[in-house]
């Protein structure tokens, strides 16, 4: 197996999901596999976390309601050999379930990602969408809290930015689903509680 340096957050060689899997766990760091490169991801602060629930509560009443998949929180999936993703909330529609006592990486992509962007580098976010939509992703929503914006991304390329009061649609994939932009932003969140 390639080894790690500690000190750079990346490997020297290219690793395989199956080097990231032996990997030892580190307490408040989790890692990501992208194009063949070991990323540290620190946990996220309170704001990203806030975010990432409203996706997670939205999702999972609309799917609670409709009965057609499930809503999962960083779960690890297997987009390829050279790259396991943690999305921050992830859509798998009910014919791609895994087995219950299934133990592996999620195989490949889930059918709708979302990413909460808080510190995210364009370039690995970049790498993380190509990685998502050549696994089979059918959405990729990238949410901008500080900035107000949901970005809906579609494999063939086509894309569009909601803000405010916009409606984020999926009709497609989510029939009836409907929620404004401003939801998944970082008006409104309470403040964080002083320890």
């Amino acid at each position: 197996m390639p080894r790690y340096n500690q000190t750079m957050s990346t490997a020297a060689a290219l690793l395989t999901l199956q080097d990231l899997l032996r990997l030892p766990e580190k307490e408040g760091v989790r890692y990501e596999l992208i194009e063949g490169e070991l990323v540290e991801a620190p946990l996220a602060g309170y704001y990203h976390e806030f975010v990432k629930s409203e996706f997670h509560d939205v999702f999972g009443a609309y799917l609670r309601q409709n009965r057609i998949g499930r809503v999962f929180s960083e779960m690890l999936v297997a987009v390829g050999p050279q790259a396991g993703h943690v999305p921050d909330v992830a859509v798998v529609f009910s014919s791609r379930l895994p087995s219950p006592d299934s133990r592996e990486p999620f195989p490949g992509s889930p059918d709708i990602v979302v990413e909460v962007v808080s510190s995210e580098e364009a370039e690995k976010l970049e790498a993380k969408m190509r990685g998502y939509f050549r696994a089979g992703c059918k959405a990729m929503l990238v949410a901008y809290p500080t900035h107000q914006t949901v970005h809906v991304y579609r494999p063939d390329g086509v894309g569009r930015i909601l803000e405010g009061d916009q409606i984020l649609e999926l009709p497609d994939l989510l029939p009836g689903f409907q929620a404004p932009a401003s939801q998944f932003s970082n008006t409104g969140i309470p403040a964080c509680p002083q320890l």
